[in-house]
């Protein structure tokens, strides 16, 4: 493969990303909409931290979007979309 031929991956929203976006306010939501669509091009942008496994974190001012990669099958799935505060890795 080329240097200039990048794998696509397919963005998928996971149930508790949905729910998360769906109580997010418009000026936040527009924010943070074009950072889960570039994942489809670039799944590890600059500034992304590694927090477990395969599970991955990107910060978007006071937001932080939690997401899956799977390489093998070139899917980037958005785990959770949250605000940050103490409770935002619980769980993790």
């Amino acid at each position: 493969m080329s240097p200039s031929v990048r794998n696509i991956h397919n963005v998928q929203l996971a149930p508790g990303a949905v729910r998360d976006l769906d109580k997010i306010h418009e000026p936040d939501l527009s924010r943070l909409q074009p950072h889960i669509l570039s994942f489809e091009h670039n799944p590890r942008p600059h500034g992304s931290l590694k927090l477990k496994a395969a599970i991955h974190r990107v910060r978007v001012g006071d937001w932080r979007i939690l997401y899956a990669i799977d390489d093998k099958q070139q899917t980037v799935t958005s785990l959770r979309v949250l605000r940050r505060s103490e409770r935002t890795y619980k769980g993790i």
